[in-house]
């Protein structure tokens, strides 16, 4: 008896195919999840970037509004420390102290503030009506 030659692929080379496309799969599937922890990533360091660049143009505007001007590192040379917190009876620590700072809670939830010391001078006035001292 003659045998007929057999054509297509054994049991043994489909499911080495099959392991081998198992792999490819693993691997595209590995690219893209990191890819997208990546892109996540970058996006909320995207949104934090933008928060922190808001807090320095309020923060900025507000103390040019109170009369100081853009705070660089020589212009702080020899002066009180700008940010600083307060004393005990909520009043700035030093002389020339710009700006001041508490970490506190009401009702249990976090309230900081911050305080800005307007910059004085004649014809200047607080809220108070009192003269603010240069």
């Amino acid at each position: 008896m003659q045998r007929k030659k057999q054509s297509g692929v054994s049991l043994v080379e489909l499911m080495i195919a099959l392991v081998i496309g198992l792999f490819l799969v693993a691997g595209v599937l590995t690219i893209f999840t990191n890819n997208k922890r990546t892109y996540l990533y970058q996006q909320s360091q995207g949104v934090e970037d933008e928060y922190q660049r808001l807090a320095a143009t309020v923060f900025g505007a507000m103390l040019r509004q109170a009369g100081h001007s853009t705070m660089t590192p020589k212009a702080l040379e020899g002066k009180a420390k700008v940010f600083e917190t307060y004393d005990d009876n909520g009043t700035f620590k030093k002389p020339g102290q710009v700006v001041g700072g508490a970490q506190n809670t009401i009702d249990g939830k976090p309230k900081d503030t911050i305080t800005y010391r307007y910059k004085g001078g004649p014809g200047i006035f607080g809220c108070n009506g009192v003269a603010v001292p240069d």
